[in-house]
């Protein structure tokens, strides 16, 4: 079974998240699609995230009825397992996260989904060497850039393994959306109609969310 692993904030989760991962299947030929919602990302540690539990049901209305798309809560539930509170949960570090995948589907190939930026700081992610040894990236290009730096993979995987790294690199759609966006929207009381799901839409009015 070949399963894309996509991790993120997803706060909110919106239309452009979607599409890479329908765009992702098809390039890679996956059977599933893993949206894992991080507790903490590396990234933002100095913004306070929605409450866990509430981006996993904007995830899971807006995956509904696809079926090889699947939330996963293992970032989450990890944080509150050792923290009791996602606010104050552990950083949710990709390798840990490979790691527990492979434990608990150990007959399954991880690909990881890549944005082509993320690559000029990944020899700074936690064990870089052992994330490309549970997992096959899958770069993905997004306009207007179209180059991707391969040497920066280099020293963390072999030329085998790089070379099927290139075959699976693509360039993405571009659509013009992002969860800063739509909060800010939200919060000035403007439209979010087409950035995300109609069901998501209404979660966020319905909760208040970003207001």
């Amino acid at each position: 079974m070949k399963i894309g692993v996509f991790g993120g904030s997803f706060d909110p989760v919106h239309l452009g998240h979607l599409l890479l991962a329908e765009q992702c299947l098809t390039v890679a030929n996956l059977d599933l699609i893993k949206f894992i919602p991080a507790a903490v990302s590396p990234f933002k540690q100095d913004q306070k995230p929605t409450d866990g539990q509430l981006r996993i049901e904007m995830l899971s209305l807006a995956i509904a009825g696809h079926e090889k798309f699947e939330v996963d809560t293992l970032e989450i539930d990890r944080a509150n397992a050792e923290n009791g509170r996602v606010e104050q949960g552990n950083v949710s570090y990709t390798v840990d996260t490979l790691i527990q995948l492979k434990q608990n589907t150990p007959d399954a190939e991880l690909f990881l989904l890549m944005g082509a930026d993320s690559l000029i700081d990944f020899h700074g992610w936690k064990e870089p060497n052992r994330i490309c040894e549970l997992a096959t990236p899958i770069i993905v290009r997004r306009p207007p850039a179209t180059h991707v730096d391969y040497n920066l993979l280099a020293d963390f995987m072999d030329q085998k393994k790089l070379n099927r790294v290139k075959d699976l690199a693509f360039q993405s759609l571009q659509i013009e959306i992002s969860s800063t966006t739509i909060r800010n929207s939200v919060k000035e009381e403007k439209s979010i109609r087409f950035q995300t799901t109609r069901a998501v839409e209404e979660f966020i009015r319905s909760k208040q969310l970003y207001a």
